[in-house]
Formats: structure tokens, sequence, C-alpha cells
């Protein structure tokens, strides 16, 4: 089991609940999307899931690791060993190249990589003329590729993808969802990828409505559409 939740309640200031979930559970290798109105709670989800928000009742197990047990500095080296994120705004390091932003998250990550690994994954993602390139000078789809290849490079349990093709058109859009699910499957990744996008929703062959999962009902990722 990669993620398990369990009696997760997150509550804001105003003490509304924007997380209410009973029971939530995603298999190894199981590729999915949660689709839901914007605002509605998917991307807070996801962070608690990364381990980037906290401050909320009950269980959130991740590759077999409770999340709340770990302090800051335990979270940060889980999350770069563990979990691939492709944000929703890139979070590309602007004053480093697309292979130096790759090439530190590995790092970070400690993941041993050979000489050329980069390299070859940039040029299966298209984006060989491009690895020397600032992300101030690519595209935004050219961008988002980059942020897939850092999420997936170094072939993590599970992968969160938060409203990845929200600034694309549809040509990119259609790319980036075929790029994510085929290295999540070459990895044997989970993935997680959160939408309110129709497209990107059918694109899937399980999907979740966020409000199913919201709520105080069991309900298992793969179940009816």
């Amino acid at each position: 089991m990669i993620v398990e939740i369990d009696n997760l309640v997150k509550k804001f200031d105003d003490a509304s609940k924007v997380i209410d979930i009973n029971r939530f559970t995603l298999e190894d290798n199981e590729i999915i999307s949660i689709f839901g109105r914007s605002g509605c709670g998917k991307t807070t989800l996801l962070n608690i899931i990364a381990g980037v928000l906290g401050g909320y009742e009950g269980g959130v197990n991740v590759c077999g690791v409770k999340l709340n047990s770990l302090n800051e500095k335990e979270l940060d080296s889980f999350r770069a060993k563990n979990i691939g994120y492709v944000f929703q705004n890139f979070n590309l390091l602007q004053g480093y190249s697309a292979y130096e932003n790759i090439e530190l998250s590995l790092r970070i990550a400690g993941y041993k990589y050979r000489a050329g690994e980069i390299m070859e994954y940039f040029e299966k993602t298209g984006l060989i003329n491009e690895a020397c390139k600032y992300p101030s000078q690519l595209s935004l789809g050219q961008q988002q590729r980059v942020a897939v290849l850092r999420a997936v490079i170094k072939k993590p349990p599970l992968i969160l993808a938060d409203e990845p093709t929200s600034s694309l058109d549809s040509i990119n859009s259609d790319a980036i969802i075929g790029l994510l699910k085929k290295c999540a499957a070459e990895a044997g990744s989970a993935l997680i990828t959160v939408s309110h996008e129709k497209e990107v929703i059918c694109a899937f062959d399980k999907n979740i409505d966020f409000n199913d999962i919201n709520c105080r009902t069991h309900i298992k990722a793969g179940g009816e559409k």
C-alpha cells in the first residue's frame, strides 16, 4: 500500500473543514486522477500526502511511514527519496538550467545516477536541445516537461501531479498527461493527478470525484468512475 489515510480532518483558521476523509487507499503502481472544482481541497490533499502540509487530525501513511511521526528534516529527506511532485506552477529554479534543476533534485534525494543518464531522459522527453537553457528561455510546455522529468527521473514509489496542464494548450496538455502516465508505468510508480479539466480526467482509466472522497464513507482508489 503506497498511501493509506484514516480519519483525516484538516481545518483552517476559520474552523471550516476542507478535508474530511474516513478512509482512502492507493495501491502500489496504481494510476488515478482525482477531479473536482477549483478550491475544493484537491491541492490540500496532495500537500498532506506529500508531507508539505501538517496540522491535521488522523493518520496519513505513505510508503509505510506515518508522516506525522517525522520531524521537518526527516520529512524533507523522506519526500526527496520517495515522492516526485509536479507542481502547478512548475517550481523550477530560475537561476539554474533545465539540466541543473534535474541534477540538483537528484543530489538532494541522494540518488546515485550514472554519467549520461540525465541527458538520456532529456532525449526521451524531447528536451535534448533545451537541457542547457534556463526556465525563462523555455515555453510553458517545455517547462512543464522539465518539471515532470524532475519528478520521475529518480523513479519514486509515488508521483503527485497538481493541475499539471492548467497553463497549457490542448496539444501540450495531452503530451504532458501521456508523459506522466508513461513514465509512471515504466518506473513502477503510483500516480495521483488532480485536475478540474474534463480532458485530463478522461485520459485516465481510473478517476475519482473529490466529493466522493471527502466524506465519511470508505472509498478506494480504482473504484467506480
